[in-house]
């Protein structure tokens, strides 16, 4: 009775209007089919075979073609659906929303491209409304197994040209476990050598990295042998008038004045050797930034033998900040030993600002 209903109702659609239902005799839809298949019956409420052996170019198959044209409101609980599909919680096996398989053609076209789930969204209008090509939902809070919002394993060939297991173009990218303590990953790519670096807030930007390769590197020493007098109980500068290597050309010796190209710190030391000296005066060595003292070493000498001073420090200097190492002898000229081992100024940038 109920097919003679459905052919009934096939063959005067326009007279027509009541529900049909197939295995129920209360359909709740204009087509309700249900199915009460036993323990070895295979289970399908519907089956649709397209077989069309046509090579037509111009005529797509759909095994399954829906449009819905109706006319919902926004701002209550109505909402419209292209296809709603529950699969309830009953029963033990593994179960699928949606279970697509694509096969690619046997034999002729080998360009033939294969979609697993396309998803093709028109134009959003409003500033409120989002759209989402794959939009997952899992609550699973007490699974104590693994959980995967997108779970993709690609098996490729050397003979692919590329192989992905994610590609995503246009827009940001962000990852995170909640909107509050997620990256926020650059829209473009970097230049050579650029690293990323996250301001802690989330958003992530290419930087250039700290590379050691253009660091200031300098020493210097005199050129010749007890050849700069220095006099007098002020400070004077140390004539290195012989460069072993300036990385930056940052060393004049000309003015015997280093001026800093970059921001940064900066490892300073310095040292110097006398001649011989039979008294107790005080003897001095100092480093001076931007003609400002900045680190001094100063004793009086034993009275016998060549004096000794050495003196070491970390500063950090601005570009242009200029550093020159000088030589106090309380009183008589006392002649500085141009050994280089011995009397010479090493400056080393460590970090950039």
């Amino acid at each position: 009775m109920k097919i003679r209903s459905l052919l009934f109702s096939m063959m005067f659609p326009m007279f027509i209007f009541a529900q049909v239902g197939i295995g129920t005799t209360t359909p709740g839809a204009q087509l309700d089919v249900v199915t009460d298949a036993t323990a070895t019956s295979e289970r399908k409420g519907l089956q649709v075979d397209v077989n069309s052996t046509s090579a037509s170019t111009t005529q797509s198959t759909f095994s399954l073609h829906l449009t819905n044209s109706s006319t919902p409101a926004i701002g209550g609980a109505a909402e419209k659906f292209g296809i709603y599909n529950n699969v309830s919680g009953a029963g033990t096996a593994n179960r699928y929303g949606i279970f697509t398989e694509v096969f690619k053609p046997t034999s002729g076209a080998t360009t033939t491209d294969m979609y697993g789930v396309y998803a093709a969204l028109g134009q959003s209008t409003g500033v409120n409304s989002n759209s989402y090509g794959l939009y997952a939902d899992i609550t699973n809070a007490g699974n104590t197994a693994n959980i995967y919002g997108v779970y993709s394993t690609v098996n490729g060939t050397a003979a692919n040209d590329d192989i992905y297991s994610g590609y995503f173009l246009g827009g940001k990218f962000s990852i995170g476990q909640t909107t509050t303590d997620n990256y926020i990953l650059p829209e473009s790519r970097g230049t050579d050598e650029q690293i990323m670096q996250t301001d802690a807030t989330g958003n992530v930007t290419w930087e250039d990295k700290n590379d050691n390769s253009d660091l200031s590197l300098v020493r210097a020493h005199l050129s010749g042998t007890y050849n700069q007098s220095a006099t007098g109980a002020g400070w004077a500068n140390i004539d290195f008038d012989t460069e072993d290597f300036d990385t930056n050309g940052e060393f004049n010796t000309a003015t015997n004045t280093f001026t800093a190209g970059t921001a940064g710190y900066y490892r300073i030391n310095a040292s110097y050797h006398t001649t011989s000296q039979s008294n107790t005066n005080y003897y001095g060595i100092a480093i001076y930034v931007n003609g400002t003292l900045e680190a001094e070493s100063t004793y009086n000498h034993h009275n016998t033998g060549d004096v000794m001073r050495q003196v070491d420090c970390l500063v950090f200097l601005s570009a242009t900040n200029t550093v020159e190492v000088r030589i106090r002898a309380e009183s008589n000229a006392v002649d500085i030993d141009g050994f280089s081992g011995k009397t010479y100024m090493e400056i080393q940038q460590v970090k950039k600002n």
